[in-house]
């Protein structure tokens, strides 16, 4: 079967948690496009420090279409006939928006993800104790997987997990930036094409981590090659990886101590 398209907001972590969200709050009486809109123009104001997020607008006038997507899909079921319709979301729908949320790449929205953290710490007992009143009526694998998407331990670890594989990747940047450096001042003085066949023999990823040196010399002349890697990797290093590197050193920083600090707050609701 022929899946439909992606909606443009598809993999947006804040409309997924304000559906969810939305969902939450209005159990008996299923949500609308507007309900989400709130929450969505509430957690957009939370995350962005300045409380403007100039994508909103566009983001609002595509709810409708996601939630008619969700419906298609069966993760949602209209409950109205008539707009302004209201909806609640399957069992199927909580698994796919919780996923949504937490299966999501935070390396470059680290802010998103302290978000998606307070907010499932904070609001997942709610949704805990709605399967559990729903009892026999929840299906119980279900339930299973919804607890086990909600594992915040876990969430966690996968975020150090992507941290730690990051800095490693910047790491082994920055040294054979050094490397290149060290290499290329001796025989910077020999034909450039010569430097270029030397450089590619000994580290043919030089300038790129899936291409070879020589990939370069389709687009760019002999001499912009030994610039890039006499000049450019150098400055790429003090310019670009050196300060990435520093603020995801200071992320994991920060990842344990919302660890122990979660942990801590654990406990004392024992």
């Amino acid at each position: 079967m022929v899946q439909p398209p992606k909606t443009p907001l598809h993999n947006n972590v804040l409309v997924a948690a304000s559906v969810f969200g939305s969902h939450m709050n209005n159990l008996s009486r299923g949500f609308t496009s507007e309900s989400v809109k709130f929450m969505l123009g509430t957690f957009s104001n939370w995350v962005c420090p300045s409380g403007h997020n100039e994508n909103l607008i566009n983001e609002e006038s595509n709810i409708n279409e996601y939630l008619e997507d969700l419906a298609l899909k069966g993760y949602a079921k209209k409950l109205t006939r008539k707009a302004p319709y209201r909806y609640t979301l399957s069992e199927s729908g909580l698994i796919e928006l919780t996923s949504r949320v937490v299966n999501h790449s935070y390396l470059y929205s680290r802010v998103e993800f302290f978000f998606v953290f307070s907010y499932l710490e904070n609001y997942s007992p709610r949704t805990f104790s709605m399967m559990k009143n729903k009892g026999s009526y929840f299906p119980y694998q279900a339930r299973l997987e919804i607890e086990s998407l909600l594992d915040l331990e876990y969430f966690l670890e996968k975020q150090f997990e992507i941290c730690h594989r990051e800095i490693s990747s910047l790491k082994e940047r920055i040294e054979l930036a050094n490397e290149i450096n060290q290499l290329i001042t001796p025989i910077f003085e020999k034909d450039e094409v010569e430097i270029i066949n030397i450089i590619e023999g000994s580290h043919p990823f030089a300038l790129h981590s899936m291409l070879g040196i020589s990939n370069f010399l389709d687009e760019f002349t002999p001499k912009q090659v030994v610039w890039e890697l006499k000049v450019g990797i150098k400055r790429r290093s003090e310019q670009l990886w050196k300060f990435e590197l520093e603020k995801l050193e200071l992320h994991v920083r920060q990842l344990k101590t919302l660890k122990k600090e979660h942990k801590l707050r654990q406990i004392s609701l024992k």
